[in-house]
């Protein structure tokens, strides 16, 4: 199933241990590198996951000082919500953004056709056209 994951990182004494980087090529803030043994990497974090969400706020349209800025905001520690770049694909095909609540539910079981789909509670857009494979 493609969903975001959460990465619930504790600063060790080097660090979070993840490089983050934006790319004028493509928009969004994304994971370069991730040390081996780091905070980030037992989190789940990867090199190319595309972050969503920084402690629960939505990211997406900020510059790269403000997503740095809002991770630095908690003294030692950070949730990422992440997407990895099929997974990302899959979101955007759909005009979804993902969520922490999608981290749980699927889309594919949410009923559609014909109901609106909730996911935790809260209402999702839904897409044009769902394709689950």
């Amino acid at each position: 199933m493609l969903r975001p994951r959460l990465c619930h990182l504790r600063k060790g004494p080097q660090g979070y241990g993840f490089n983050l980087h934006s790319d004028k090529s493509r928009p969004g803030q994304y994971i370069r590198s991730v040390d081996p043994g780091s905070p980030a990497a037992r989190s789940g974090l990867r090199a190319q996951d595309r972050l969503i969400e920084v402690n629960g706020q939505n990211v997406e349209g900020l510059r790269h000082s403000e997503v740095v800025a809002s991770i630095k905001a908690r003294e030692d520690e950070a949730r990422l919500l992440v997407v990895d770049p099929e997974t990302d694909e899959h979101f955007k095909r759909l005009r979804v953004t993902p969520t922490e609540e999608h981290v749980e539910d699927s889309l594919c079981t949410m009923g559609w056709p014909g109901y609106p789909p909730v996911t935790a509670g809260f209402p999702v857009p839904a897409p044009p056209q769902l394709e689950c494979t």
